[in-house]
This record gives C-alpha cells, sequence and structure tokens, in this order.
C-alpha cells in the first residue's frame, strides 16, 4: 500500500447502461509506481514525505524514513522522502 497526497480529477466513463468512474493525474501514476517500490524495500506500507507532512505527532513517531528518491518522469521529477509505518 501506499500513501501520497496530491490532486486529481475525476470523470465518468461508459454508456447509459453502465458509468465507471476514472481519475486523471500524475500524483495517481505516482502512487502505482511507488506501490512497486513496496517490494523493493520489502515493507507493506509506503508513504511519501507529502503524505507524512500531514500526520499528527503521535503517528510521525511510529514512521521511520528508509530512503529519498528522485524520479524522473516529468512533473515528478523532484526528491522526496519515503517513509514506512512501523506496527
Amino acid at each position: 500500500m501506499t500513501l501520497h497526497i496530491g490532486w486529481s480529477v475525476e470523470g465518468v466513463v461508459g454508456s447509459e447502461y453502465k458509468i465507471d468512474p476514472t481519475y486523471l493525474s500524475p500524483n495517481i501514476q505516482l502512487g502505482q509506481d511507488l506501490l512497486e517500490f513496496t517490494k523493493l524495500y520489502e515493507v507493506p506500507i509506503l508513504l511519501t514525505e507529502q503524505y507524512y507532512g500531514y500526520l499528527t505527532v503521535k503517528a510521525k513517531s511510529c514512521c521511520r524514513r528508509i530512503d529519498t528518491v528522485q524520479l524522473t518522469t516529468p512533473p515528478n521529477n523532484n526528491q522526496f522522502g519515503l517513509f514506512t509505518y512501523d506496527f
């Protein structure tokens, strides 16, 4: 599981009989890309630095920084920290 905060646009696709939601954003793709990192780091939960910043002090005390990454796919080509939540 990956947790990240960012914007997205919701839309619908389908016909008059069936409608499915769709979400568009580079932040959604980032979350999907980070899902592969859970296997690399062998952790069940990855939090981005952006998400970590919204946690309470008590929740932050249960987290551990595991790496700083820089993705090369725009617009997510900036560095950010990755954290895991220790149960």
